[in-house]
């Protein structure tokens, strides 16, 4: 960035710049500093591109050599757009559809598979890896908890704070949108109502995929999801939880996707 002499320095999808890049422009110019601005659009990589990937990171997979295999012909497979839809373009998704099989994730079918299988396997690794020492003082062992029961209090936690998430629902249309953030006060009331079994709000952070967009403030501060895509999973988690109350409701396409899909996988 020093190259473009870059102050300010923004990352969104395209489809949001597409949208709003009106009030990105206008937020700039409020800026006493704001001269010019430059936007570099990161092209979504091809499929050269991605069997490069797999041939760089195979030599380094000394163990789960069959599980590789596995992932490399997914990835690679012609019909792989309709089970991935188009994240295995963009590198970090394509890293994390690989640590699922190294994981023995064999079974991904569907972006909503492997989302299921990353939010377990990255709660797992915070708890008992990077260690949880509340109340102990120490990193806990698997002995000292149900890994099951903890999963899925932090799974239905993240659900409630999705879906507390929606607003701009609309009775005559029907629509809603999501809110990119939550504020502390929300988030602490919605921990308090569920039993996380791991402690309270700086546990949750920890463990889950809730970040601070900025720093620390010393009152309410926001949180949001890692990612866009983490946020419309659970949402759509949210709306499968009571389906028929939001059969009628028109929601984000890639909310919907994850929503048909859950659906499917609940009927086996």
């Amino acid at each position: 960035m020093s190259h473009f002499n870059a102050y300010i320095v923004l990352t969104v999808r395209k489809e949001f710049w597409d949208e709003r890049h009106g009030n990105f422009t206008a937020a700039l110019r409020a800026a006493r500093s704001f001269q010019r601005s430059e936007v570099i659009h990161l092209d979504e990589w091809t499929e050269k591109q991605i069997r490069a990937f797999a041939d760089l990171a195979e030599p380094q997979i000394v163990d789960n050599a069959d599980q590789f295999r596995l992932f490399r012909s997914a990835v690679l497979a012609s019909d792989w757009s309709g089970r991935f839809w188009d994240i295995p373009r963009r590198p970090l998704f394509l890293k994390l559809i690989m640590d699922d099989y190294l994981c023995g994730a064999a079974e991904i079918k569907t972006v909503s598979t492997l989302y299921q299988a990353y939010f377990r396997r990255k709660i797992e690794n915070d708890l008992f890896k990077l260690g949880c020492q509340f109340g102990t003082g120490r990193p806990l062992n698997r002995a000292e908890m149900d890994l099951n029961t903890v999963l899925d209090a932090l799974l239905n936690l993240l659900t409630a704070v999705a879906g507390s998430m929606t607003s701009g629902i609309n009775e005559d249309e029907g629509a809603c949108d999501l809110d990119p953030t939550i504020d502390e006060l929300s988030l602490r009331k919605i921990i308090g109502e569920k039993d996380v079994q791991i402690g309270g709000l700086t546990e949750v952070i920890t463990h889950s995929v809730l970040v601070p967009p900025g720093p620390r403030q010393t009152r309410n501060m926001q949180f949001r999801f890692a990612h866009t895509s983490f946020q419309e999973w659970f949402t759509a988690r949210f709306f499968l939880a009571d389906y028929y109350a939001h059969e009628n409701l028109v929601q984000p396409p890639t909310v919907r996707k994850f929503l048909d899909e859950l659906i499917a996988e609940s009927r086996g």
